[in-house]
């Protein structure tokens, strides 16, 4: 979010300046442009990698499930294992 707003700031440090042309205009849109795209793969990123590690936690914790429940088996009747 931090780089979200310095990009923006910095697009229209260009036009603080007294002689703003249809050029430097451009200029600033694009970078706006450039700003949001690069939030927007951002968030996209922040997603991907938050569903991978929910996932991963369900995961880990269906495998200690299924473990515990051997232990159990194991502690109740040791022969058949």
């Amino acid at each position: 979010m931090y780089s979200y707003s310095f990009r923006i700031k910095k697009a229209m440090a260009i036009n603080m300046q007294h002689d703003v042309t249809e050029e430097k205009m451009v200029i600033i849109y694009k970078g706006i442009i450039c700003a949001i795209d690069i939030h927007c793969k951002a968030t996209e990123s922040v997603k991907s990698v938050h569903f991978a590690i929910s996932i991963s936690a369900v995961l880990i914790f269906l495998s200690f499930l299924k473990v515990s429940q051997v232990f159990k088996r194991v502690l109740k009747d040791p022969s058949s294992v």
